[in-house]
């Protein structure tokens, strides 16, 4: 079997996407600090909204030259919806157990 790990350089096919969705999220967790930012959490937010977003696949280190400047804005617009919907989600259903501060008396 071929194994097409060792023969060709994979890692060049990247997901535009994937680092527009965390430089997005880097900029609402500076501003909001209610978002849970445990590794489940934050690895959660970024699947959902990887997985709601078409994928924008490239090859190397060269991305998109040219672009429309308001379709650019528009589908930054729905990345950012698509990570508070994310956001919301992950808030209202977390995969990590919650430990609340209360005393027990």
């Amino acid at each position: 079997m071929v194994n097409l790990r060792e023969l060709y350089r994979l890692d060049a096919v990247v997901n535009e996407n994937k680092n527009i969705v965390i430089e997005l999220l880097q900029h609402i967790l500076a501003t909001d600090k209610t978002i849970c930012r445990c590794e489940h959490c934050i690895l959660d937010i970024i699947a959902i909204t990887l997985n709601d977003l078409p994928p924008r696949y490239r090859v190397g280190l060269i991305g998109t030259i040219d672009f429309d400047v308001d379709a650019e804005t528009q589908y930054l617009e729905k990345v950012q919806d698509g990570l508070y919907h994310a956001i919301m989600r992950v808030t209202e259903n977390p995969h990590h157990l919650i430990t609340l501060n209360q005393k027990k008396y």
